[in-house]
């Protein structure tokens, strides 16, 4: 195992404020599940890539402060979300 192979359960996202939305440039407002305008998927592109941890790919989880930090060296069901979500911008010619 190496050192970015964390187990889900030994992030603790309890330390998270629940009141802070904005934790060091990373929305994480819980309440928003998908982004509807192009302009949202636009910025939630950007913040995908910012925290891919220079892997090209998504993880399950990662550290808010720390994208380095993940739970998995890529995950599939969430590499394909992210694939639809760049086939949907260029097919809407925003990317």
């Amino acid at each position: 195992m190496n050192a970015n192979d964390l187990n889900t359960n030994e992030l603790n996202i309890n330390d998270l404020n629940a009141n802070d939305s904005n934790i060091n440039g990373l929305n994480t407002d819980n309440k928003r599940h998908a982004a509807g305008t192009d302009e949202e998927k636009l910025c939630l592109l950007q913040t995908l890539e910012a925290t891919d941890a220079d892997t090209g790919f998504m993880h399950e989880g990662f550290h808010a402060d720390d994208p380095s930090k993940f739970t998995r060296p890529w995950f599939a069901w969430a590499n394909s979300l992210f694939s639809e979500l760049v086939t949907g911008l260029i097919r809407s010619g925003k990317l």
